[in-house]
């Protein structure tokens, strides 16, 4: 029995690997579903389990993630004592404490929560064929049922009676007085729509009732006997002090995309314009509401997708971006762990203050900031000074956004300087501080030939200094080492036929002085670089660590269509070269990144790490990192990076915030003698007649003569040494090879005896 435990224990321990993650994430790109508020705080939630939240009229806010970040926030409402809400896994939640924590029910019955509603008493939810009636500790009192064809959507409660809204333009009633009978409303019968969509929308107003069908909006006065059409062209309406309003987005100059929030109030079928023209002064186009609500005459909040926050403080006559975010590109540049800045479309530069919790484009000061499409480069100092570089503007356009005022505002100019190197097919400039002087490294495409570097210096006001031209070599990806000199990417000119340079070939280069480069060692000969052309190879990201580089590369084959992918470790001082990580089909090591001396390579929907990669260049573990494919990474300091990525669940891009935990969950099992080994996780997972794991060994011992037994989840021994194949690729590497199609499906273990210890890889088998 002793022994069933210990492989059990092992068996935990590895999966923890590749299950918990060293760190907390959330997501700075959030699409809000709705608005909430109490007499003291206003709060905004939706999708990544993320809310906001504001104790200041808006003036200041916080984030909080407070489920998973693959669930959605799809409702919260104030009961007057508690705030509850709904998610998207139908589970509710509750904060006594004015959202600072929540307490998430269970969903045990596995049924889906449609909506709810609450009185003083109980919590109604609704499911597709009852509504339930809790406890607000959610508690099951009792429940009525209801024809489950009828397809619900969404409950209400008001004046002691319960309305839930259905399919093809039905209303079901309930009277809490009159032992809950009920009745079902038919808007088709009553003449008021055809081929009736979905009842939505439901609100109320003193005695009043109001319902939405597709883009009409109807009112009752006696509790849904009769309904009356009280406007058309319905977009977001709302009731407030028994008026009717609607909420649009309109675009004030569709040439340079600006645009604004209106709130309209409804009379008599009427749409009369409440909001004042031009008034917004950001630079916010694409603005898309989902959610408003009036917290008094006054004052109005509204909420939609990319994370929009606008508030109203004089009754919709005028509206103040609080917050929009909506980034489509991975060019920006974070100062410190509060101020950030990413680019968008169009010339807009979004701005963080607050470490990604609201961000806000610059100010519309001039039409000519909507020339900048696509900005090269992005750079702001501590004191609030930076940039915005664009190469490829036209011949008399500006080509530069300066800010004095972290972003805030910008001003065009042009530097005719830089403007005479310019040319289309340009590589992503290089940029690096000397002293008190910038250096801009302009690069033409490597699909191009022509192989010089224009170094722009800038002054500390990243003004004009002077020209720099170096013939014959490209210098790009640059990065200061510790001893002050320079590692960067080179491409030389080579092997002239008279006429021109057949090809070229990319070294590692070093400075001292950032402007003078020599030649280290040719990567390889053969080797594509950010971008396929005659090659079957192509490396996607270079990380300069220590002595060493960690070279990401894609290696596609064309008659299958298929990209393979691997990483690399590049002694820069010896020229050598190590594969670290084998080919995965499914990554392209695109995110590499050090924190607290530990390494980070950022794939799809994973991430590999390394604890201590001089000591241990193999020991890499494989970490899951669900629903984003990560781009690049911006360590802040020894605990928390900016992330950029593609987030899969929205299909959009989008950037996330990770704090490393400062306990690690993973427990290591101690032993007095440790021989290296290590053992990639087993692929696939889980398995049916195959399968294989990569593998590497401590070369003082004969991998050949390694004791190798196979252990069920009992302790059973199910397979030795004979059902085991070791493909030996290098002294030190191979790969394991177990035909499993024998066992039966379950959990296993591969337990090899490599010198004095003994090593598990666990298996999971499924038919």
């Amino acid at each position: 029995m002793k022994k069933v435990i210990c492989l059990l224990t092992f068996l935990n321990i590895t999966l923890i690997f590749a299950q918990d993650l060293p760190f907390t994430f959330e997501r700075l790109g959030v699409d809000f579903y709705g608005v909430t508020y109490n007499e003291r705080y206003i709060i905004a939630y939706g999708n990544g389990g993320i809310m906001l939240r504001t104790s200041d009229r808006g003036r200041t806010w916080e984030q909080f993630a407070i489920v998973a970040d693959s669930i959605i926030i799809k409702k919260i409402k104030w009961t007057g004592k508690d705030f509850i809400g709904l998610l998207s896994d139908s589970r509710m939640i509750k904060s006594s404490d004015g959202g600072d924590s929540w307490f998430v029910g269970s969903n045990e019955s596995g049924e889906e929560i449609l909506d709810f509603a609450f009185n003083s008493d109980s919590i109604l939810i609704l499911k597709k064929d009852k509504i339930e009636f809790l406890d607000f500790n959610f508690k099951k009192i009792s429940s009525i049922t209801f024809d489950s064809s009828l397809h619900a959507a969404e409950v209400m409660l008001t004046n002691k009676f319960i309305y839930v809204a259905m399919e093809r333009g039905k209303i079901l009633t309930f009277d809490l007085d009159n032992n809950l009978s009920g009745k079902i409303i038919d808007f088709e019968k009553l003449g008021l729509c055809q081929n009736c969509g979905t009842v939505q929308r439901m609100k109320s107003d003193g005695d009043d009732i109001y319902a939405s069908i597709g883009i009409n909006v109807f009112k009752s006065t006696d509790r849904g006997n009769s309904w009356g059409l009280i406007y058309k062209q319905n977009l977001i309406y709302n009731v407030y002090n028994g008026n009717i309003y609607d909420i649009n987005v309109l675009t004030k100059d569709i040439n340079y995309l600006l645009s604004h929030i209106t709130l309209f109030e409804i009379k008599e079928l009427v749409r009369l314009k409440v909001t004042e023209d031009a008034s917004m002064d950001r630079f916010a186009f694409n603005l898309r509401l989902t959610d408003y609500d009036f917290l008094s005459k006054d004052t109005i909040v509204a909420v939609g997708i990319d994370k929009l926050i606008s508030m109203s403080f004089d009754g919709g006559k005028s509206w103040e971006l609080i917050s929009h975010f909506e980034p489509n590109m991975s060019n920006e540049f974070w100062v410190n762990e509060n101020y950030g800045f990413i680019c968008g479309s169009s010339g807009r530069v979004y701005r963080t203050s607050n470490g990604g919790t609201t961000w806000l484009p610059q100010k519309f000061t001039t039409k000519k900031l909507g020339k900048f499409f696509y900005p090269d480069l992005i750079y702001f100092d501590s004191t609030g000074s930076g940039f915005v570089y664009q190469h490829k503007a036209l011949y008399t356009d500006e080509n530069f956004l300066y800010s004095r005022d972290f972003g805030d505002t910008y001003i065009p100019f042009r530097m005719e300087e830089i403007a005479a190197t310019s040319h289309e097919n340009r590589y992503k400039p290089s940029f690096i501080r000397i002293d008190s002087l910038y250096y801009l490294y302009l690069t033409h495409s490597f699909a191009r030939q022509l192989i010089v570097t224009d170094i722009i210096i800038l002054d500390s006001m990243f003004q004009y200094k002077s020209h720099i031209l170096i013939p014959s070599m490209h210098v790009f990806l640059i990065k200061k080492l510790e001893n002050g000199t320079y590692i960067a990417m080179g491409r030389e000119k080579r092997n002239y036929n008279g006429t021109d340079f057949d090809s070229t070939g990319f070294y590692f280069i070093r400075s001292k002085n950032g402007i003078d480069w020599e030649k280290s060692f040719l990567i390889t000969k053969d080797d594509g670089l950010w971008y396929w052309q005659n090659n079957d190879t192509l490396i996607t990201n270079i990380f300069y660590y220590d002595k060493f580089a960690l070279i990401a590369k894609a290696h596609k084959n064309p008659s299958k269509d298929t990209i393979f992918s691997s990483l690399f470790l590049f002694d820069l001082e010896t020229g050598e070269e190590t594969n670290l990580i084998p080919y995965d089909t499914l990554s392209t090591y695109q995110n590499i990144f050090l924190i607290d001396e530990v390494i980070y390579c950022g794939t799809y929907e994973k991430f590999y790490r390394n604890k201590n990669l001089l000591e241990n260049p193999f020991n890499w573990e494989q970490l899951n990192f669900r629903g984003w494919v990560t781009s690049e990474a911006f360590p802040i300091n020894d605990d928390l990076i900016y992330l950029a990525g593609g987030d899969i669940f929205q299909k959009k891009y989008n950037y996330l915030k990770l704090r490393i935990k400062k306990t690690n969950a993973i427990i290591e099992i101690p032993k007095k003698d440790r021989t290296k080994f290590w053992a990639y996780p087993p692929y696939p997972q889980p398995a049916n007649e195959t399968v294989k794991a990569r593998i590497y060994w401590d070369r003082n011992f004969d991998i050949n003569k390694d004791k190798i037994v196979i252990y069920d989840v009992y302790g059973r021994i199910v397979g030795t040494k004979e059902d085991i194949t070791i493909n030996i690729e290098q002294p030190y590497c191979g790969e394991l090879v177990w035909n499993c199609g024998s066992v039966s499906a379950g959990v296993y273990l591969i337990v090899i005896t490599h010198g004095n210890a003994d090593n598990a890889i666990p298996v999971i088998i499924s038919r």
